[in-house]
């Protein structure tokens, strides 16, 4: 039409008049709207020429030109192009009209525009208060043209974030469209509208939904059910609910503007097109995606349709479809709509456009996310580039720029450079925005979430600290952006293990969140979801559950089923459920959440990548490994395909993987995949990145697997450099470090190493959390346990007291690592001999994992298995029997058939059927337990040699020595395979067949064996390790039994020296040294030494061990032996007694122990010739082994012999052969033909 009108018009009256000029104007205007600005451009500028030639520089309508063109290149982003015009324009109305004209007020208005665009907020407000001068002297206080000025000058104060300043000018607006036109002028309706406005922008969406009802109001009245500034409002109320979460209200809404819209404007209007996209925001933000790209499309097609291929508006459609692909994590796609959006932008606008910025920006979050994160840089650069150029150094964008590329660095781990970018970004917003503007909010966020990572709390709290007194001062005190900063803090505390704190802020922002939002809303589920998290940590698994519920009924009634938060809330319940060892539980809700992700996402995308994941995670937890690398393997296949070889998500699938290896003892593999993931994580992110630290970690925990303590010794020292460099010598990283060499220094048995470091590591603890925080707790633990290995019993039971004492304060009674505290004082107590002090503590332990955990946990199954140790060694077989099933009970019905633990708890039934000399029975259990390890581990794995060591003991006392070194053999050929020639484990390999030796009298293959065990011991552990002491120790028992009993002391001392240097001169191993060469003096006959020794040992056992211990029963034991010998019977009885009290004290009545004494008893009463009193107590020691022991146990055979023997001396032979006859047959049963008994 207006070409039409345009070729008329030049017919008639030539090509330089000024109609001619209009109609170029005219064209200009749609190519505008179009977004052609080019085009639009040439137009203006012919219609500017003509206007000049004809009518003069200085006309209205050469300043109409100058302002159209400057319009154009505001909308290109063209700043500076469009002062220069709007000033043109300006020069003139100041020289044509004066300096109070009310075109001149226009002009400072347009400049103004200018300015707040670029983000001079200052310049834009001198400009706007200059026109507010001239429209108060010409037009008056009360003229709708002073309310445009106010109206202008609030939009300013609101881009600030100067809310309060921004409603006074909007009602200063208000009051005189009030007095000018009445209370329900379309003006009056404005008014209102932006008002709304600045109320939605606070947060205060129940007043900004009052204030739009009242604009709603007023133009339903006077412009009709079908208008679209109706359509707006109906627009404007569906955001507010969109903001607040109320999707389901908001969509309404949202679908009454379209209809109003496709009415009045048609099919295919812009605004038809805008509804469209607003609702696919709906969509998208429900997680209905396929609905979202729906919607999207609608819109896309309009606007192809009446604005062409290239207009901004298409821009923003493929923008908003990339948003989709993102969220769906089809990142290509999503790459793919975002360039395309980039290359529209930069035909309509230039290569310098803020749209042009923002286009890279989204391609540079897509790069960010696939771990690219040199191309990331490279686009947020890119974007900074332009914002620098168009702005300069000190608006908004430049500060968003500045904010992408530090958190680039923080997901690369560059804190330092992060902060810096962020300091920078700061910076800027403080100068141009103002101290309180939300932006400087974000800024202050998310430089508190670098120090968060970096461990530094008190840093991170301060800054979220001055976040909340922001949002405090310009939200007010329940707004639910301070609901948010109480959650950000809440997060610090509950790193810090400051539960308490932690629940009061999340408490705080969930009551905030309540009274702003409802019952209903998401985010009132993210809340409940925050505290669930607490109460986990916290081990109130119970509470956690009902939290995590309450937040997935919420997602379920406001959100689609199919959407990402559901998915989590299965994902967070599963996780509960994992913790509390119900497999099955856990496993239905990752199922749960994997379904909705394939229904939603496609088989082929990251989040169901994660969805096998965590279902490999439970099967691992089960010991299902097969089960689990085949998920594992299913998640890495779908990151490969999406992310690529190189990205972090694929390194994490290669760590999970190796893991499995790991626990499999599948070491080389395990090697292999985390050399793998190490690879990508240094290819991708920089060399001093966490991920790259925990690479390390995990390296170094297969080498000390391996018992290559120096390699992992090396690893660890890396990890640890590393996060000195990165976070700082006091950082609780560092600490964990410290931690973990600590602990290869302790499997190596360098005790006063492995303390040293225990130490760094509290140090640094106390000084980050304080005393009595849980990771201080389980520093004080990993000391005492320490102290427990040295034997340093008094010194472990104070440090783990000490451990349990921070526990209790800051976890409460019930906590599982309480229940952790408990066990170890138990196990103290047990390596004691304090049984009955032991038992309680198991006890308590047991009490609480039941209240938190529930009848059928792993842990509980441990607590049984704890208690059932404890009546093992009081010779309680039948009590240890039924502890130990109810542990493999819990542990079939959590785990299956074929688990791990099972294996576990197979082997300890069978240890109570082999002290019970039951062998068939301890073979048929150590049986089932290599036979499960066999199928979960496969042949070559540690677990399978301890089983074979198992099976060769067994025989090994059965007397089937060649079926013993067939065993050990087949154990010594899975240590060779798996750790080389040099391993602690080959050692106790050849130890075990040296052992076979000795009792076979091969007392030369014996000590071949013994020497191949020490000289590996010596190389790997050192010379002054604990083992090499116990290598020392059984050599010189084959030379006491070679009667070399020089040799054998000489030995002996090598042992004793090395405990003594290692564990100081009153550790129990150093007794057990002074009670073995006392034993050679003994065989020697040298009575006077062998007493001397053990009365050393005696000493020391008193003074370590307490009065009551079994062990003292021991010596009191070996001394009477002495006096036996040297034919000192009172004294002898009197040592058997006292060991005798202590037995009864420590075992009760009916211990195999208590039998012994009476035996021993018997045996000086044989020698005295007291026969019947030998009777009376061989009697004794037989019943209880028979009670305890049953039928057919040696030890019975023997009480058979011995009383056999004493009617023998009687001359009662024919008592006597019935006697020995019992004996040979118990024997025969039990050990076999060949057996020396």
């Amino acid at each position: 039409m207006y070409s039409k009108s345009l070729k008329i018009t030049l017919e008639i009256l030539g090509d330089n008049h000024p109609s001619v000029a209009d109609s170029y104007s005219k064209i200009a205007t749609v190519y505008d709207h179009q977004g052609k600005y080019d085009d639009a451009l040439s137009m203006y500028n012919k219609s500017l020429k003509i206007r000049q030639e004809t009518l003069g520089d200085n006309h209205p309508h050469v300043v109409d030109s100058y302002d159209n063109i400057a319009l154009v290149y505001n909308h290109q982003g063209k700043y500076d192009d469009a002062l220069s015009m709007y000033n043109k324009s300006l020069k003139i109305r100041l020289k044509t009209l004066g300096d109070n004209h009310p075109s001149v007020a226009e002009s400072y208005n347009n400049i103004a525009l200018v300015y707040k665009n670029q983000g001079k907020y200052d310049d834009a407000l001198s400009m706007y208060n200059k026109s507010l001068k001239i429209t108060l002297e010409t037009l008056g206080e009360n003229h709708p043209s002073l309310a445009t000025s106010y109206n202008n000058i609030g939009g300013v104060y609101d881009s600030q974030g100067k809310y309060d300043d921004a409603l006074s000018m909007y009602n200063k607006s208000l009051d005189i469209r009030l007095v000018t036109y009445g209370n329900n002028h379309p003006s009056v309706a404005d008014s209102y509208n932006n008002i709304a406005t600045v109320y939605w922008n606070q947060g205060k969406y129940n007043d900004a939904l009052t204030t739009y009802n009242e604009s709603f109001k007023i133009r339903l009245a006077t412009l009709g059910d079908n208008h679209s500034s109706v359509a707006d409002s109906y627009n404007n109320i569906g955001g507010v609910y969109w903001n607040q979460g109320k999707h389901d209200d908001a969509l309404p809404m949202f679908n009454k503007s379209l209809e109003i819209r496709l009415k009045t404007l048609g099919d295919n209007h812009p605004s038809v097109a805008d509804s469209y996209n607003n609702i696919a925001s709906v969509y998208h933000h429900q997680g209905k995606y396929d609905e979202a790209l729906s919607m999207y499309n609608k819109s896309l097609k309009i606007r192809l349709e009446t604005h062409g291929d290239n207009h901004p508006s298409l821009a923003e459609s493929y923008n908003n479809i990339g948003g989709v692909y993102y969220n769906q994590g089809t990142y290509e796609s999503a790459l793919s709509m975002y360039n395309k959006s980039l290359n529209i932008t930069l035909e309509t606008t230039g290569d310098n456009h803020l749209s042009v910025a923002n286009s890279y920006n989204n391609i540079g979050l897509v790069y960010d996310t696939q771990g690219k994160h040199d191309s990331a840089l490279s686009m947020y650069n890119k974007s900074l580039n332009i914002t620098l150029e168009t702005f300069g150094d000190n608006h908004p964008s430049v500060a968003t720029s500045y904010n992408n590329i530090g958190g680039v660095y923080k997901n690369q781990g560059k804190y330092d450079d992060a902060l810096s970018m962020y300091n920078k970004s700061l910076k800027i917003r403080l100068k141009v925005l103002g101290d309180n503007h939300p932006h400087v909010v974000d800024s202050y966020n998310n430089i508190a979430l670098v120090y968060k990572n970096q461990g530094k709390y008190d840093d991170a709290l301060s800054m979220y600290n001055k976040s909340l007194k922001i949002r405090q001062e310009t939200l007010g005190d329940n707004h639910p952006s301070v609901a948010e900063s109480y959650k950000d803090i809440a997060l610090v505390y509950d790193n810090q293990g400051k539960y308490d704190n932690a629940l009061s802020m999340y408490s705080k922002s969930l009551k905030i969140t309540l009274e702003t939002l409802g019952d209903n809303h998401p985010s009132v589920a993210d809340s409940y979801n925050k505290i669930a998290t607490v109460y986990d940590h916290q081990g109130k698994y119970d509470d956690a559950l009902s939290m995590y519920n309450k937040s997935l009924k919420i997602r379920h009634e406001t959100l689609a089923d199919n959407h990402p938060h559901v998915v989590d809330s299965y994902d967070n319940i599963a996780l509960v459920y994992d913790h509390q060892g119900k497999y099955n539980d856990a496993l239905s809700m990752y199922n749960n959440s994997l379904k909705i992700r394939q229904e939603t996402l496609g088989d082929n995308h990251p989040s169901v990548a994660e969805s096998y994941k965590d279902i490999a995670l439970v099967y691992d937890n089960q010991g299902k490994y097969d089960n689990a690398l085949s998920m594992y393997s299913k998640s890495l296949k779908i990151t490969l395909e999406t992310l690529g070889d190189n990205h972090p998500s694929v390194a994490d699938s290669y760590n999970k993987i190796a893991t499995v290896y790991d626990h499999q003892g599948k070491y080389g593999d395990a090697l292999s995949m985390y050399n793998e993931s190490l690879k990508i994580r240094l290819n991708t992110l920089c060399n001093n990145h966490p991920q790259i630290v925990d690479s390390y970690n995990n390296i170094a925990l297969v080498y000390k697997n391996q018992g290559k303590y120096d390699d992992a010794l090396s690893m660890y020292n890396k990890s640890l450099k590393i996060r000195q460099e990165i976070l700082g010598d006091n950082h609780p990283s560092v600490a964990e470090s410290y931690n973990n060499i600590a602990l290869v220094y302790k499997n190596q048995g360098k005790y006063d190493d492995a303390l040293s470091m225990y130490n760094k590591s509290l140090d640094i603890r106390l000084v980050t959390y304080g005393n009595n925080h849980s990771s201080v707790a389980d520093s004080y633990n990993n000391i005492a346990t320490v102290y427990w290995n040295q034997g340093k019993y008094n010194d472990a039971l104070t440090t783990y007291n000490e451990s349990f004492k921070i526990r209790l304060a800051t976890l409460g009674d019930n906590h599982s690592s309480v229940a952790d505290s408990y066990n170890n004082i138990g196990g103290v107590y047990w390596n004691q001999g304090k049984y009955d002090d032991a038992l309680p503590m198991f006890n308590k332990s047991l009490e609480i994992r039941l209240k938190t955990l529930g009848d059928n946990h792993p842990s509980v199954a441990d607590s049984y298995n704890n208690i059932a140790s404890v009546y093992h060694h009081q010779g309680k077989y039948d009590e240890a029997l039924s502890m130990y099933n109810k542990s493999l009970k819990i542990r079939l019905e959590t785990h299956g058939d074929n688990h791990p633990s099972l294996a576990e708890s197979y082997n300890n039934i069978g240890g109570v059927y082999y002290n019970q000399g039951t062998y068939e029975s301890a073979l048929s259990m150590y049986n089932k337990s290599l036979n499960i390890t066999l199928e979960t581990t496969g042949d070559n794995h540690l677990s399978v040699a301890n089983s074979y060591n198992n099976i060769g003991l067994v025989y090994d006392t059965q007397g089937k020595h060649d079926s013993a070194l067939s065993m050990y053999n087949k154990s010594l050929n899975i240590t060779l395979e798996t750790f080389g020639d040099n391993h602690p484990s080959v050692a106790t390999s050849y130890n075990n067949i040296g052992s076979v030796y000795k009792n076979q009298g091969k007392y030369d293959d014996a000590l071949s064996m013994y020497n191949k065990s020490l000289k590996i011991r010596q190389e790997t552990l050192g010379d002054n390790h604990p083992k090499v002491a116990k290598s020392y120790n059984n050599i010189a028992l084959v030379y006491k039994n070679q009667g070399k009993y020089d040799d054998a002391l000489s030995m002996y001392n090598k042992s004793l020296k090395i405990r003594q240097e290692t564990l100081g001169d009153n550790h129990p191993s150093v007794a057990e040294s002074y009670k073995d060469i006392a034993l050679v003096y003994n065989n020697q006959g040298k009575y006077d030494d062998a007493l001397s020794m053990y009365n050393k040992s005696l000493k020391i056992r008193q003074e370590t061990l307490g009065e009551n211990h079994p062990n003292l029963a021991n010596s009191y034991n070996s001394i009477a032996l002495v006096y036996d010998h040297q034919g000192k019977y009172d004294d002898a009885l009197s040592m058997y007694n006292k060991s005798l009290d202590i037995r009864l004290v420590t075992y009760g009545n009916n211990h195999s122990s208590v039998a012994d004494s009476y035996n021993n008893i018997a045996t000086v009463y044989w020698n005295q010739g007291k026969y019947n009193d030998a009777l009376t107590s061989y009697n004794e020691s037989f019943k209880i082994r028979l009670a305890t022991l049953g039928d057919n146990h040696p030890s019975v055979a023997d009480s058979y012999n011995n009383i056999g023997g004493v009617y023998w001396n009687q001359g009662k032979h024919d008592d006597a052969l019935p006697m020995f006859n019992k004996s040979l047959e118990i024997r025969l049963k039990t050990l076999g033909d060949n057996h020396p008994s």
